[in-house]
């Protein structure tokens, strides 16, 4: 006599050990690990998650340290949300001294990003995110921002990496239309 057993649909781990299986990294509530059944529009609300203020500056310090260039100010924020393709760092630099290629520049970020960030990097590896999209202002960009919006020098220093694009926004705005105050609402 054979002895049938019940098939029975395997069990399946819950989204945050599928997301650890997936990633291989350790669990970090400070940070966000996008798994494979992540919503593209989800996951660009999320990227900001992905990285901690202090691990985008010193990544942005380090990429200016190797290729001898020295950053003004910057912002950074994720892209825009249904955006076409996948989702990824928006930054946007005004260097005092210029690095010699931009391309190489935010190619360094980006390694130095991944180094610094377990998550960014598990996002990174499995093509969840692209890499950073670099835009470079011209020179007094982010002054000009602070003049014609009458905005204090730490606002941009504490938002400079940011879940949403306000400022993001509005220092590209203001550094293509330059003195014109040609204001749109912030």
């Amino acid at each position: 006599m054979v002895h049938h057993a019940a098939r029975t649909k395997p069990v399946q781990p819950p989204p945050a050990m599928t997301a650890q299986l997936l990633t291989h990294t350790p669990p970090n509530p400070a940070a966000f690990v996008m798994t494979a059944m992540t919503p593209a529009g989800e996951a660009v609300s999320q990227i900001h998650s992905l990285a901690e203020r202090a691990q985008v500056d010193e990544a942005i310090d380090y990429a200016a340290r190797v290729l001898r260039a020295t950053v003004g100010e910057f912002v950074a924020a994720p892209s825009v949300v249904g955006a076409p393709g996948l989702p990824c760092v928006d930054l946007a630099v005004e260097f005092f001294i210029p690095p010699a290629s931009a391309d190489a520049f935010a190619d360094e970020v980006d390694r130095a990003l991944i180094r610094r960030s377990p998550a960014y990097f598990a996002a990174r590896r499995s093509d969840q995110i692209r890499p950073i999209r670099l835009t470079l202002l011209p020179p007094g960009s982010f002054h000009q921002w602070r003049m014609v919006w009458k905005k204090d020098p730490a606002i941009a220093q504490e938002n400079r990496w940011s879940a949403h694009r306000r400022i993001f926004e509005s220092v590209l705005h203001q550094a293509s239309t330059g003195w014109r105050e040609l204001m749109v609402p912030e």
